[in-house]
C-alpha cells in the first residue's frame, strides 16, 4: 500500500521574474542542461516563510537582494523526473551591479518576447506559458 503521508510532501519550487528598467526578464543558463531558466528554486524544509525562501534562493543564485516579489502565477509542473508546485514571482530590480551568478549556472542574459521564441527552457512548456503570459500582458 502507498504510504498515506505521501501526499504531504509536496515539492514547491518558487522562481521570479525580474525585470530591469527596460522591462527584459532575467534567465539564467543552467550549466548541465543547457536549459535557461529563472532563478529560484525549491523551498527547504528548514524555511520559516515562503517569502524569505525565495529571497534566500535569488541570492544564492544572483547575488542580488530583491525586495516585494508579487506572486502572479502558479503552475504544476509534471515530467519524468518530478511533480511539484511552482509559484511564480515579479519584481523590479533597478540596480544589477552585484549580480553574479551562483556555479550552478554557465551564463545570464536579459531577454525580450523576441529572444525566447527559440531559446531551449527549462520545464517545458510551463516556463514559457509564464514568459508568454507576462510580455503579453
Amino acid at each position: 500500500m502507498d504510504n498515506p503521508e505521501k501526499h504531504l510532501t509536496p515539492k514547491i519550487g518558487q522562481y521570479v521574474l525580474i525585470k530591469d528598467t527596460e522591462g527584459k526578464i532575467l534567465l539564467l543558463e543552467r550549466r548541465q542542461s543547457r536549459n535557461w531558466s529563472l532563478p529560484g528554486g525549491r523551498l527547504d524544509k528548514d524555511d520559516k516563510h515562503p517569502i524569505e525562501a525565495v529571497l534566500r534562493e535569488i541570492k544564492e543564485e544572483i547575488g542580488l537582494e530583491i525586495s516585494d516579489p508579487i506572486p502572479v502565477d502558479v503552475k504544476l509542473i509534471e515530467d519524468k523526473w518530478q511533480k511539484k508546485y511552482c509559484v511564480y514571482f515579479i519584481t523590479d530590480c533597478n540596480d544589477v551591479s552585484e549580480l553574479v551568478i551562483s556555479d550552478e549556472h554557465s551564463s545570464y542574459k536579459w531577454v525580450g518576447p523576441i529572444d525566447i521564441e527559440n531559446m531551449q527552457l527549462d520545464e517545458e512548456p510551463y516556463l514559457r506559458e509564464v514568459l508568454f503570459k507576462y510580455f503579453n500582458k
